[in-house]
């Protein structure tokens, strides 16, 4: 199962089409709240998170998943993103595994999600 967290839906519904397509079930969270309320109640192989969310950033939210107890906080962590070099940066120390800078392909975000969730 995959954690998809992001606020535009057409992307959501898009990263979804992905993981359908490598048979991989998935849950949607729009908010970071809601992403990580979801987090700690369900262990995922994966988590897809963007960086710009309307609660809280999502370097926020990845220090917040990474705090929770293992199996939970250990899922490993991609970014979808669009921001600047420093956030990123600042994402990876938060504890992120991976990023796919926006706009991206869906054959790239195919290949990083099979990587990620190989490891």
């Amino acid at each position: 199962m995959i954690l998809i967290v992001e606020d535009v839906e057409m992307i959501a519904t898009h990263i979804g089409d992905v993981c359908a397509e490598l048979g991989v079930g998935f849950q949607i969270a729009m908010a970071g709240r809601e992403a990580l309320a979801l987090a700690s109640a369900k262990v995922f192989r994966l988590a897809i998170v963007d960086l710009r969310l309307p609660d809280i950033g999502g370097v926020d939210l990845i220090s917040e998943i990474r705090a929770l107890p293992v199996p939970h906080g250990d899922v490993p962590i991609l970014i979808a993103t669009g921001e600047s070099r420093k956030v990123i940066i600042q994402a990876i120390r938060a504890g992120a595994n991976g990023m796919i800078e926006k706009p991206y392909s869906l054959a790239v975000l195919k290949t990083r999600v099979t990587e990620l969730m190989r490891d």
